[in-house]
């Protein structure tokens, strides 16, 4: 059986256009992202455009950081 681990960056580690490519070319990471929005609107453009100084809010960085 194949192992599974989880890697969970820290406050920082954001930057515009994260995720964006993951989400481009993994199905998987799309319907994570898509479920994110449901929950908290706006996500996805924040990840994929936001400015340096919304993403350093951590309101907005922590959503970004779990779908990436």
């Amino acid at each position: 059986m194949g192992k599974i681990a989880f890697v969970f960056s820290g406050q920082g580690a954001q930057h515009t256009g994260m995720g964006f490519d993951l989400y481009n070319n993994s199905p998987i990471a799309k319907k994570i992202f898509e479920k994110v929005e449901t929950i908290k609107p706006g996500t996805m453009e924040l990840c994929f455009n936001g400015s340096k100084e919304d993403l350093a809010q951590t309101k907005n960085t922590q959503p970004c950081l779990y779908c990436v």
